[in-house]
């Protein structure tokens, strides 16, 4: 079997809609079935009982009629043997040979096959030896036949008592499968109710088990948590929609990072934005106020940048000014936050820093600068850039945003009136750099 065989047949068996309508089955097929034995073994129980009933009411039927013909034996015979007349013989040859069908009908019913030997054989058996002396030419007077026929009633009778109590058995066992019937529905329902909350809980835990961890995360995702991942490792429709949850978060963050890098850093030169810079002025001024330590500030502006737009372009400007970011990014430490204050002009926060090793430092970035030979535009000679700093320290130039970067800014401007290329502000700036 293929991979892609193999992975369809993963996904099938994961599928939700599988999932469903497993669970599904699996609660309503075992009730069906269930019900269905519940209902048939009820259903074999009353035909049982009615069909017990009914044969009963018919064969007793019979036994009734023949006891009734023939307690009308009796009297038939005794007036035919005292007045003979030709329709009372007619009569009582017709009533003998009805008692005689009769018999036949009751030796064949059910009851006479259970019950035959109790009292029907003897009556049968008794009859047979009196009908041949019905006949009036006879010598039987009417007490014999009068005494045959209820020794022929005692054995009906007999019987008619073996069958009562043979049915008020039959009867209870009847009721009694009647009564295990009713157990057994309802121990079916019992079942198939046990069987419906394990299916409804396979179903939760099969479906909606999934479906509220989406839930969730989804909502921590909506709450701003991008870095959130649903860890559903199926094929099926949840593993894809887990999947399109966690490739559309991934997106947000993406989406978010660009949104947040372009928002706080400078388009040309991948610096921080000036507005990040106060962001982050503002809590680094916080933490030396907090703790009682120095640092310094550097205000740092290209040199003649006017100038090099107007006889190279604007984009070798703009070359200028990156290759300057990376130049400032690269000689600073890590801590030190290097931004884009302005169109030429460049600011860096040293935190503990004192003022000697910030003009040292900002004397060092001068030199750095000054002495390379930078290919700004194709097919010009390459030449190099300079730039003037101007310093400020926290907190002898102030202990306010607003004065340190007006303090840095004139020193700025003072580097820049002496020429350019050097460093203004702090303690024996122009020293150190003559040093």
């Amino acid at each position: 079997m293929d991979t892609s065989t193999t992975q369809r047949r993963h996904r099938f068996l994961a599928s939700l809609r599988l999932r469903v309508v497993l669970a599904i089955t699996a609660m309503l097929v075992p009730l069906a079935v269930l019900a269905g034995l519940g209902y048939a073994y009820f259903v074999s129980s009353l035909r049982t009982l009615d069909g017990a009933v009914e044969s009963l009411f018919d064969d007793l039927h019979v036994v009734a009629e023949l006891q009734d013909q023939l307690r009308r034996v009796p009297a038939l015979y005794r007036r035919l043997h005292l007045d003979p007349r030709p329709e009372d013989g007619a009569a009582l040859a017709l009533l003998a040979a009805d008692v005689d069908t009769l018999f036949q009908h009751a030796r064949a019913t059910g009851l006479a096959r259970l019950h035959g030997q109790t009292g029907l054989e003897q009556a049968a058996a008794t009859w047979a030896s009196l009908r041949p002396r019905l006949d009036p030419d006879t010598a039987a007077g009417p007490g014999d036949v009068t005494a045959a026929v209820d020794t022929v009633l005692r054995h009906l009778g007999e019987f008619e008592s073996t069958v009562h109590q043979a049915t008020r058995t039959g009867l209870y066992r009847a009721l009694q499968d009647h009564k295990d019937a009713v157990l057994v529905i309802a121990a079916v329902a019992f079942f198939g109710f046990l069987f419906a909350l394990t299916a409804g809980g396979l179903l939760y835990l099969a479906v909606f088990e999934p479906l509220r961890r989406l839930r969730r995360g989804a909502e921590r995702i909506m709450s701003g948590d991008l870095d959130h991942r649903l860890e559903i490792a199926e094929p099926g429709e949840l593993g894809r929609l887990a999947d399109g949850y966690n490739c559309m978060a991934g997106m947000l963050r993406s989406s978010q990072n660009t949104v947040q890098l372009h928002t706080i850093h400078d388009s040309l030169t991948g610096l921080l934005n000036r507005r990040e810079f106060k962001a982050r002025f503002d809590t680094e001024l916080e933490r030396a106020r907090r703790y009682a330590q120095p640092f310094a500030l550097l205000m740092v502006d290209v040199d003649g940048l006017g100038r090099l737009n107007e006889e190279l372009g604007h984009l070798a400007g703009d070359e200028a000014l990156r290759i300057l970011a990376v130049t400032l990014s690269r000689l600073v430490r890590p801590v030190d936050i290097v931004a884009r204050f302005g169109n030429d002009e460049f600011v860096i926060v040293m935190p503990d820093i004192g003022a000697d090793d910030a003009v040292a430092t900002a004397h060092r970035l001068r030199r750095h600068v000054a002495g390379q030979d930078l290919a700004l535009a194709s097919g010009a000679p390459a030449r190099r850039i300079t730039v003037s700093i101007g310093l400020a320290v926290y907190p002898d130039d102030g202990d306010a945003v607003e004065p340190l970067v007006a303090c840095a800014a004139a020193a700025l401007e003072e580097a820049k009136a002496a020429g350019g290329d050097t460093v203004a502000g702090g303690p024996q700036a122009a020293a150190a750099g003559e040093a």
